[in-house]
């Protein structure tokens, strides 16, 4: 008779437990069901103290093809005397500096590289090598194919101390352009762009200037003689 009360006894606890329980997820279905009736799905989450820097100036979106655009040179500037380079059969002046010479373009589509040396070419490394670039060799010239912007050195050439940079830049999209509102020519503030006095000083200055009024520095085409720049938020320098 005592384990028939007793059996009864854990019968009704079970019973009261599972009542509870049921409760209890009736009560959480009923707090959900009015979050998510009253929450507005039309308004975006926002991060906490999180911010945003778009640069107009890295979009490209080119359609063409085979496209090539040459920068102006200096007129103090040396061209190399080791080499000479064409891209799609025009040619680019390699400029002197030091012991190195470097050329700089933008193009869209495929570049087709041919650079001839002063020497006819027994040996030569084109770096990085993970390009895994299929180069041709004939006399003198070295000739080769791209489709992506690359930055490339030719060097080793023989026993040619002079190396060759290669810039392949991507064409750009919307630049700046002198006249617009936020840009600002550094010609302007009084530089030197012929590289004979010094302009760390009136640079120096035009950045603080620039920086505070969320703009653009544009430098043409110039030598600039520097020594240190305290570079500043909030602007974008354009070489």
């Amino acid at each position: 008779m005592s384990l028939q009360i007793y059996l009864k006894n854990q019968k009704n606890k079970v019973k009261k437990l599972f009542i509870i329980l049921l409760l209890i997820s009736i009560s959480i279905f009923l707090i959900l069901s009015k979050i998510y009736t009253n929450y507005d799905y039309s308004t975006p989450i926002k991060p906490i103290n999180s911010s945003m820097t778009t640069n107009k100036f890295a979009k490209v979106n080119v359609k063409s093809d085979n496209m090539l655009i040459t920068y102006p040179t200096s007129e103090l500037s040396q061209p190399s005397s080791t080499y000479s380079v064409t891209v799609n059969g025009q040619p680019i002046v390699a400029e002197k500096y030091n012991s190195v010479s470097y050329v700089h373009f933008a193009f869209a589509g495929k570049a087709n590289i041919e650079i001839t040396a002063k020497e006819n070419i027994q040996k030569y490394t084109l770096s990085p090598k993970r390009y895994d670039l299929k180069s041709m060799k004939k006399d003198n010239k070295i000739s080769f194919s791209i489709a992506v912007p690359r930055k490339m050195i030719l060097h080793q050439v023989n026993a040619l101390e002079e190396k060759l940079f290669i810039f392949a830049d991507p064409l750009e999209d919307s630049p700046p352009a002198l006249g617009q509102p936020n840009v600002k020519n550094i010609i302007d503030y009084g530089v030197d762009p012929t590289g004979k006095s010094d302009a760390t000083t009136i640079i120096q200055q035009a950045i603080n200037e620039v920086s505070a009024k969320l703009g653009v520095l544009y430098f043409p085409p110039g030598i600039y003689k520097i020594k240190q720049l305290n570079l500043k938020s909030n602007m974008t320098i354009y070489l």
